[in-house]
């Protein structure tokens, strides 16, 4: 590639994208699937805050498992 042409590759100005193109596309759910999506969020939140109630000692280990598993639908 001659001086020339790296020269002009770097000090052309590209054309500018679209504003559209650079928004992210948002995924289509359905209403069951924003529900699962808060279901699985709330279930989560169950699970961190049972988590901190073992590290302060309000509930043993296996009383978190248990529920855990509950919640989780493992039983």
């Amino acid at each position: 590639m001659a001086a020339v042409e790296v020269f002009r590759f770097f000090t052309e100005i590209p054309t500018p994208i679209k504003s559209d193109e650079n928004q992210p596309i948002e995924p289509k759910l359905s209403d069951s699937q924003k529900n699962s999506s808060s279901a699985i969020e709330d279930v989560m939140a169950e699970l961190r805050n049972l988590k901190l109630l073992v590290d302060e000692g309000v509930l043993t280990e296996e009383e978190f498992q248990q529920k855990k598993r509950q919640l989780l639908q493992l039983d």
